[in-house]
């Protein structure tokens, strides 16, 4: 029998899938663009033409307190070239060094570490600035009401100590908002669990992901929550499926966020002709845990029919969610179960209850399957998978349980792609 091979990356490393010929369907990825060797310049270019906004350096006096709001170890944004650039020219306009302060969006993500932060924000910038780390510790959070929603506004105090709050991050297809980047950073980057817990309960009641959905109720509370605390201008960047600057953005945090948008789906808009009942999707780039591997799980549900299987090829060297160890007593449950758990309040963690009912409908209509060295089989089991030790096993099963003709499609970068079925 001819059978096809196609690498996928898988981590730092590729993994290699064969499958029979005939069951070939679509190799679905993000665009090849042409991105810029020149990432000083194109940083610059970009501040030096900003959107609906003042240049950085005229929002600012020389007595202001500045905020870089900047995202963690989950996204690849060039952080340690953006911020030199921005701070140099802070700096020129006569803020002191002593006023100018990195929060890390972690959002419910772990903290990182000293090495880590040399690694991401270099070293230089590590030993001349405070990076601090967001913590949801309620004695860090300054409580600012409510939204218009009734959502609570619970967020960092260090918005109240600057003068200009700066979100610096990228924009990319995201199944809860539509695109990160933008107010993202914000919310739910720097602020409480009970803020991020119905934000994220919000996105996941309707039948489908909001991925790639640009305008929605998600984005507007969202954008509302980083009004209420004045972050009025975001850096924004589009990397290519390598992590290489594609564009950078500067501007109003609404307007400059669209604009990015556009370019985002330059990047990561993958049309594909018909829906297959396998799909094979490698996490890549959202591999550190499931937390972030779970992003694929979108835009395969996109591609795969239905009653058809989902495989999530992902290494997850941090296993599930560190700071979310309680998803694993319940995630298994039926959509209906959870959602009784979370209307009677039995839950302590919001946040995982909100990905877990977003699990669970898909696993109502589709099989979902894993082949991970970081999840265990028993681990898998408690999130509701099947488990596989090699993406062969997975194949097999697949083709036992859809027929040994069924069709199968692969999604090469599922955790950053915009899946879209052609019409007619």
């Amino acid at each position: 029998m001819r059978s096809m091979q196609i690498s996928l990356p898988y981590g730092k490393d590729e993994i290699c899938l064969t499958i029979p010929i005939e069951t070939v369907g679509e190799i679905i990825s993000p665009k090849e663009v042409t991105t810029t060797n020149a990432i000083d310049k194109e940083i610059t270019r970009a501040l030096d033409d900003p959107i609906e906004s003042k240049k950085i350096e005229d929002l600012v006096s020389h007595e202001d307190r500045v905020l870089l709001v900047v995202d963690d170890l989950t996204r690849k944004t060039p952080v340690h070239r953006i911020i030199p650039i921005i701070i140099q020219r802070l700096i020129e306009k006569g803020v002191k060094q002593e006023n100018i302060k990195i929060l890390v969006a972690l959002g419910t993500h772990r903290p990182m570490g000293e090495e880590e932060i040399d690694v991401r924000f270099g070293r230089e910038i590590n030993r001349r600035f405070e990076i601090v780390n967001h913590s949801l510790d309620s004695a860090h959070l300054l409580n600012l009401g409510s939204t218009r929603n009734g959502t609570p506004i619970k967020v960092n105090r260090l918005v109240v100590w600057a003068d200009l709050v700066l979100g610096i991050g990228a924009i990319i297809p995201h199944h809860l908002c539509g695109f990160s980047g933008g107010a993202k950073i914000i919310q739910p980057g720097i602020c409480g669990a009970d803020t991020t817990a119905q934000t994220h309960l919000l996105g996941v009641r309707y039948e489908q992901s909001l991925l790639g959905k640009v305008e929605n109720e998600v984005r507007r509370e969202m954008e509302e929550i980083a009004s209420r605390v004045e972050m009025m201008h975001i850096f924004n960047v589009v990397l290519d499926r390598q992590g290489d600057l594609f564009k950078a953005f500067f501007g109003d945090y609404r307007k400059a966020f669209r604009k990015g948008v556009e370019a985002a789906k330059e990047v990561y808009r993958a049309n594909f002709s018909s829906r297959v009942p396998v799909v094979v999707a490698s996490s890549h780039p959202c591999d550190i845990d499931f937390w972030q591997a779970h992003k694929t799980l979108y835009a395969a549900d996109r591609v795969c029919e239905e009653g058809g299987s989902i495989v999530i090829v992902t290494p997850c060297p941090e296993g599930i969610a560190q700071t979310h160890p309680e998803i694993t007593s319940y995630a298994y449950l039926s959509w209906k179960e959870i959602r009784e758990k979370v209307n009677k309040k039995e839950l302590s963690d919001y946040v995982g209850a909100a990905l877990a009912l977003a699990w669970a409908k898909i696993r109502e209509h589709k099989r979902i399957l894993v082949v991970s060295q970081g999840i265990s089989r028993q681990e898998a089991k408690r999130l509701g998978f099947i488990y596989h030790h090699s993406i062969e096993s997975s194949i097999r099963d697949c083709l036992e349980y859809h027929g040994k003709e069924a069709k199968i499609s692969v999604l090469s970068h599922g955790g950053e792609i915009l899946p879209m079925l052609e019409e007619g």
